[in-house]
């Protein structure tokens, strides 16, 4: 797949925390490579009301140089998962969730172990921050 038609999808539970950290993060990089042309979306595997980014995570995003400002949380669905060229499960479970939803996405599945930092402490946002950010060279590689 080429950049051209490229897309990268990222599911976490909520989609207030990590997923939305790894969109703006990739979107960030691929800008500055150039690859602007790479949608890249952020979901969750709860059904949630849409909420923006939590307080902390909006903190460290913006510590970080990245705005969370304008995120809104999504449930995912089978239609992203199909149109995804690349899914990245922030957990195992969370593969686990989007291969029962979509039986064979598991192929185009990237799996990280971000822990949630939800309802815990600031430095536990920073620590997923930095897991993510740690995985972003391999993520670029797949785009």
């Amino acid at each position: 797949m080429t950049a051209q038609n490229q897309s990268v999808l990222f599911v976490c539970s909520g989609n207030i925390c990590r997923s939305p950290f790894a969109a703006v993060m990739l979107e960030k990089k691929l800008w500055a490579l150039g690859l602007d042309d790479v949608l890249v979306e952020s979901a969750g595997t709860m059904d949630l009301e849409p909420r923006r980014a939590s307080r902390l995570a909006l903190e460290v995003a913006d510590e970080k140089g990245l705005d969370l400002s304008h995120h809104l949380s999504r449930h995912v669905d089978r239609t992203m998962l199909e149109d995804a060229g690349i899914v990245i499960a922030m957990t195992k479970a969370h593969a686990e969730y989007l291969e029962a939803l979509m039986p064979g996405v598991s192929e185009k599945t990237i799996v990280l172990e971000v822990p949630d930092p939800y309802g815990l402490q600031k430095e536990t946002y920073r620590v997923a921050f930095q897991v993510i950010e740690d995985a972003m060279p391999m993520i670029i590689d797949e785009v």
